[in-house]
């Protein structure tokens, strides 16, 4: 693995159904592009969620949720 990028949360947007990962529709397409323009590709690349769980409400995660989770990210 050659990268890391990190997402708000699990799921924080409303993505279609039959997308079972991060970065689908518009925002997939461009990532895909600028990968690719800095030759990587998506199977390259580790893309996960900043926080472990779905915050109430399907909002963005608050900074002491994140900061909560950074040792799982840092490992």
């Amino acid at each position: 693995m050659d990268g890391c990028f990190w997402h708000g949360c699990p799921k924080c947007r409303r993505w279609p159904p039959e997308e079972n990962r991060e970065y689908v529709g518009p925002a997939g397409r461009l990532l895909d592009r600028l990968l690719a323009f800095a030759g990587f590709s998506r199977a390259e690349v580790c893309i996960t969620n900043v926080v472990k769980c779905r915050p109430p409400g399907n909002r963005l995660p608050a900074p002491q949720q994140v900061a909560a989770c950074r040792p799982y990210l840092l490992g």
